[in-house]
């Protein structure tokens, strides 16, 4: 398998005209970079010119029976033939929308006897060595792959030193690492496995879970959905994890074209799910100007969770700045941007370590300084399907080089180009180093919960009791303590007062809760499904099997449906809050769906008491200026108590009176306190 990526590789630079044989006389070698990207399916490291790749780790799903996945999670890559296993295999399951990759068991989970069982007390010394052994593993391991030395130093911090922090990581709380570690050390102490939870606010057993949120950047568009930096942090992290007895939890929710409202802000425990650890926001391209006061509802959305994160990471440093001036002193804050900055972003000089050469270049500006087939290099050393599904071939005519997709084992052609592909979103090497940044910063992590537990260990005489109790202690008065008041930004977001007591029923996916779901007035299910502005990267993807889980899925309600209803979970609790959504469609809007406030063509209510009293909504206005969420202002609290509206029977409805179809994909309510 390594042999057939190879020989495409040498087909290609076999073709290759004068001037790509000029760049490779001046040390832009193509090859020695795509070794080091085999190596990381298992094979050998020899292309990593003396530095030492360390161990590898690959763009795809580890070492996981591709047949047994269970619905829902898709497979990246070409095909299974090019899905080639680590060096170390990564087993994980899907359990609660996360991938939850498999740990050991500690002496004191295995006995029934827990703390006080004497093979827990003997076996926990050894247990704990081994752990620690490989943490100290996996830091060396990433050190290696981006050159032991100079380039190591800059990324994860000089060797032995005391507080490394790893570049772009800025602290906006006072020791940020600390307050992640005992929320690491609780999980750890867990006695029951992950999925569980034992009662003592330690979440969901032994389990450290990490929620990625964001837009078609961190969604990983261009790239294999594998390759994102929230995995690439996986497989950085998940093998020392595994060691300490602590299953490491991931999930990537970006969506293309994502912003904080209404999902993440309105309905964060929709997508997330109600346990977190670590919740990542990656917002900054599609928020800024008026929408950038948003952030603070994200906030606002992870910290009133069940179980709310012991840390927030926003990949802005700004932004962490901004919102930690509020929240600092109740959860740990941190922010990471500007790894690539200072490196040599479109160098491919052979004296750079592997994945260090060509990190972000702009494949466009390339080629006006290159020519046609420096592009070509520039876009299959950037992105891995480009590389295994891609092929640039002379147009018939202008006789310029034309990319087309092409099945790797037929040949066949599928298609004219996997999408994505923007001078604005990350290949595969600058989402691997943002994986391996922040990899770095949980493995250090790990090593303060593990000398936690080194130091608790026999307390007070009972072993690990003392220092359960502690840290479970400090995690209730935490979350005692409850969330600070609101501030500026707050007060600009719609709804934001209300974040944690906002119920919301979303089609969007990735999403942790089930999904959306209308009926008919006749009782029949409306299926979820994508209209033709939110369908194409689906089916190219598809062509590309780059596996993304983000699609925007809406309700299609015709006229035929008559009144298509939603139940709305727990009732309604106020008039403060009624919103409906529609997809965003951009301007390929199509003119067959009528606008949600579009006159003559709309209409709502909201009935209850078994549907035998209705309210009839009117006027819906843009809640902003994206203007793709409407809410109804006119809803009287008397008119709704006069519904006797019960948390089994209240439905919100949609009709589409006139010509014209209708589209929503979200419905947000002020529930009540949860």
């Amino acid at each position: 398998m390594v042999a057939l990526a190879w020989a495409l590789v040498a087909a290609w630079t076999g073709s290759a005209s004068a001037s790509l044989k000029h760049m490779a006389a001046h040390g832009k070698d193509k090859s020695s970079q795509n070794k080091h990207h085999d190596a990381s399916y298992g094979g050998d490291d020899s292309g990593c010119d003396g530095g030492g790749c360390g161990p590898a780790r690959p763009h795809s799903l580890d070492a996981i029976d591709l047949d047994a996945l269970p619905p829902g999670e898709a497979v990246s890559g070409p095909a299974k033939m090019v899905i080639r296993p680590a060096q170390e295999p990564l087993a994980f399951v899907m359990r609660a929308g996360y991938r939850e990759y498999t740990a050991l068991t500690p002496p004191w989970a295995a006995d029934p006897g827990g703390f006080s069982a004497p093979s827990a007390r003997a076996g926990a010394p050894a247990f704990l060595a081994a752990a620690e052994t490989g943490v100290a593993a996996a830091k060396q391991a990433l050190r290696d792959e981006y050159g032991a030395g100079h380039f190591a130093d800059r990324i994860f911090g000089k060797a032995g030193e005391r507080d490394p922090i790893e570049k772009g990581l800025i602290r906006v709380s006072n020791k940020p690492e600390e307050q992640l570690a005992k929320r690491v050390a609780l999980a750890l102490l867990s006695a029951q496995d992950a999925g569980q939870g034992d009662g003592q606010d330690a979440g969901p057993g032994r389990r450290f879970t990490v929620a990625f949120t964001g837009q078609s950047n961190a969604a990983g568009h261009g790239s294999y959905f594998d390759e994102t930096y929230a995995f690439a942090m996986a497989r950085a992290a998940a093998p020392a994890f595994k060691k300490a007895g602590l299953a490491l939890a991931v999930q990537n929710f970006a969506v293309g074209g994502g912003r904080t409202l209404p999902t993440t802000g309105w309905c964060g425990r929709n997508q997330v799910g109600p346990a977190v650890d670590l919740a990542v926001w990656d917002f900054t391209m599609t928020e800024g100007g008026k929408t950038e006061c948003q952030g603070e509802a994200w906030v606002r959305s992870m910290l009133t969770l069940p179980h709310p994160p012991a840390g927030l990471l926003f990949m802005d440093q700004s932004r962490a700045y901004r919102w930690g001036k509020l929240y600092k002193g109740h959860v740990a804050m941190l922010g990471v941007d500007g790894t690539h900055k200072g490196f040599k972003l479109e160098d491919n000089s052979t004296s750079l370590p592997p994945p260090m050469r060509f990190l972000h270049p702009d494949c466009r500006a390339y080629q006006k300084t290159h020519g046609e087939e420096a592009n070509v290099l520039c876009r299959k050393d950037k992105w891995m399907p480009a590389q295994d599904m891609m092929q640039w071939k002379p147009d018939a005519r202008s006789g310029k080089l034309q990319s087309r997709v092409y099945d790797p084992v037929t040949g066949r052609q599928l298609g004219g180009g996997c999408p994505g592909m923007n001078p604005w979103h990350d290949g595969w090497k600058l989402h691997n180093l943002k994986g391996a940044v922040l990899g770095h910063l949980l493995l250090r992590v790990l090593d303060r919960a593990l000398a936690m537990l080194k130091r608790g260990q026999f307390q007070g005489g009972n072993m690990f009791g003392a220092l359960k109790q502690e840290l479970a202690a400090g995690e209730a008065k935490r979350r005692a303590a409850g969330v600070p008041s609101f501030g500026g930004d707050c007060k600009r977001t719609a709804h934001c007062n209300l974040v944690g007591e906002l119920g919301c029923a979303t089609g969007l996916r990735p999403s942790v809760l089930p999904p959306l779901r209308a009926v008919d007035s006749s009782g029949r299910a409306i299926p979820l499904s994508l209209d033709g502005a939110n369908s194409g990267k689906r089916k190219d993807e598809a062509t590309c099997r780059m596996g993304h889980l983000d699609h925007k899925f809406s309700v299609l309600v015709e006229p035929r449906h008559g009144w298509a209803r939603v139940h709305l979970e727990g009732g309604i609790a106020s008039n403060r809050a009624l919103v409906v959504c529609e997809p965003p469609t951009g301007w390929k809007r199509d003119p067959k769906i009528a606008m949600l406030s579009e006159p003559g063509e709309v209409a709502f209510r909201l009935t209850g008491s078994q549907g035998r009293v209705t309210l009839d909504l009117k006027n819906p206005v843009p809640v902003d200026i994206t203007k793709a969420c409407y809410e109804f202002n006119g809803v009287s609290a008397d008119a709704l108590a006069g519904l006797r509206l019960d948390l089994n029977s209240t439905h919100f409805e949609v009709r589409a009176v006139g010509g014209k179809a209708v589209r929503f994909d979200h419905v947000v309510w002020h529930r009540g306190k949860l």
